[in-house]
């Protein structure tokens, strides 16, 4: 046999022992990056969003001038209106990491809101006096014209909350190993914020005076938090599974609350601050779909957070409110078990 037969014959085997190797590497990877995963733990990850419905008591907000020269005999109703957040859309990311050959828990979470902008107006007319001086203000309950009295406001919350947690699974060995039963000790940060800004005009025959005036409110606490988040299957030929949790912290921080009010003639600026604990307490339920072992989670749900004197809702003086966040959410994410 020649030179070229042999060297023919030696790149055929060449190349079919390049392609074995090749077919055989491909399909070992995906075991084998498994297999390296789980030599170091498991790991998960997963996005949220959240419609919610703030609840809680409204935030005060007020005015000045409210009745400018009117009538000794004119009984002006509360100058202090109500106005309440509107919906907002929550977002949220967490991740968790479970050492490989423990049952130890590692995770943390961020969530955020803005609440849509809430709007209030309102017009009231008064009865009116010519006096020249005080006293004979006070005399006068006759009316010889009117007045009107016009305020509006737009109303902003926020809401931002960072969870650290460590815990344990004592849920390991039921239903084969598919079940979760986390236990959970950790901290937790939580920040609201809150501005109304108002606009006012009183308008008599004798003068007009308006003006604006900003009401700004928040609340900044960190503390001991803790939680217990499970999972169990549900229709397993459907990949079906319910997931469970409740959680409760206690926050300790500061609320701040001030007051930026200009109109005709003066103005000024009023704040206050002192400290605050906020009592939190949550849960949640959910239905998720884990198709066919892939890594993928698709979960839709409902949850409820409650947080009592989150903040200080007053005008000229304090008003302790409570927030409460109650919605549908979804999440999608990857995990490696």
């Amino acid at each position: 046999m020649n030179g070229a037969g042999l060297r023919s014959r030696a790149d055929f085997r060449w190349r079919l022992l390049t392609t074995a190797c090749a077919v055989a590497l491909c399909a070992s990877s995906p075991e084998r990056a498994h297999a390296g995963f789980s030599d170091i733990g498991q790991f998960s990850l997963s996005l949220s969003g959240m419609w919610d419905h703030p609840e809680g008591d409204p935030v005060l907000w007020a005015t000045e001038h409210y009745a400018d020269k009117a009538t000794a005999g004119y009984i002006a109703p509360d100058t202090d209106f109500e106005i309440s957040p509107r919906t907002s859309w929550d977002y949220g990311a967490q991740a968790s990491f479970e050492p490989a050959g423990t049952a130890w828990v590692f995770s943390g979470a961020v969530r955020y809101g803005r609440s849509r902008t809430a709007r209030g107006a309102v017009y009231e007319t008064f009865p009116t006096h010519h006096a020249g001086n005080a006293a004979q203000a006070e005399a006068a309950t006759t009316p010889s014209s009117y007045g009107n009295y016009s305020g509006t406001v737009s109303h902003n919350e926020t809401h931002m909350f960072a969870d650290f947690s460590i815990g344990r699974d004592f849920g390991l060995g039921l239903w084969d190993g598919k079940a979760r039963s986390v236990f959970s000790l950790g901290a937790r940060y939580a920040r609201f914020s809150s501005d109304s800004d108002v606009g006012f005009k009183t308008v008599t025959e004798y003068k007009t005076t308006q003006g604006t005036r900003r009401l700004a409110s928040s609340f900044d606490g960190f503390g001991p938090r803790i939680a217990w988040d499970g999972s169990a299957p549900l229709l397993e030929d459907l990949c079906l599974f319910i997931d469970a949790g409740a959680d409760g912290a206690l926050l300790f921080g500061r609320q701040k609350a001030s007051v930026d009010a200009s109109y005709t003639g003066g103005g000024y600026v009023h704040t206050r601050h002192k400290a605050a604990i906020v009592k939190n307490f949550g849960g949640f339920a959910a239905l998720s779909w884990k198709p066919f072992n892939l890594g993928a989670k698709v979960s839709v749900g409902y949850r409820a957070d409650l947080f009592f004197h989150a903040l200080d809702g007053g005008g000229a003086s304090t008003h302790e409110i409570d927030r409460s966040f109650y919605g549908p959410f979804a999440s999608i994410g990857i995990e490696t078990r």
